[in-house]
């Protein structure tokens, strides 16, 4: 079995297009180019029309599974969407007010105008399921006060 490798293709195309050249007219080299040309354009066509087809019938799956996760065969759509690499996952929105108060020591003639907001490292750590992943996360202060007692 003789072994085709990249470059006795493209020598054999090369041969094929100069024979091709050699025995045929101006003429039927444009029309053997511009059939050539439709026939591209109509595969071109026919994968974006089987790729959409593709996506809407992932979609659906998709629905299918989502919308069947509390059935009796939950495990066998969640084995049937990590086959098919469809993600089992919803974004949601954690709110919470939090209020903290210190009593702190400070010097006599400290100005207590002078402590912000900005003074503080605010940080809230999430420490339950592993498989939780933040996107996204920021820290407001509202109503920030510093009154002598």
């Amino acid at each position: 079995m003789t072994e085709v490798t990249t470059e006795t293709a493209v020598d054999t195309h090369k041969v094929k297009a100069i024979e091709f050249v050699n025995t045929h007219s101006m003429a039927d080299i444009i029309d053997a180019l511009a059939g050539t040309e439709r026939l591209l354009d109509a595969s071109k066509e026919a994968n974006r029309s089987t790729r959409a087809r593709l996506q809407e019938l992932v979609d659906t799956v998709t629905e299918f599974i989502k919308d069947n996760l509390d059935s009796s065969f939950a495990g066998k759509l969640k084995q049937l969407a990590n086959e098919l690499d469809i993600e089992l996952s919803k974004d949601v929105t954690i709110s919470f007010n939090v209020t903290y108060t210190a009593d702190v020591t400070v010097p006599i003639d400290f100005d207590i105008e002078s402590i912000d907001e900005h003074d503080f490292d605010i940080t809230i750590r999430y420490t339950g399921n592993d498989d939780v992943e933040f996107d996204n996360d920021s820290t407001e202060v509202e109503d920030f006060e510093a009154e002598e007692n």
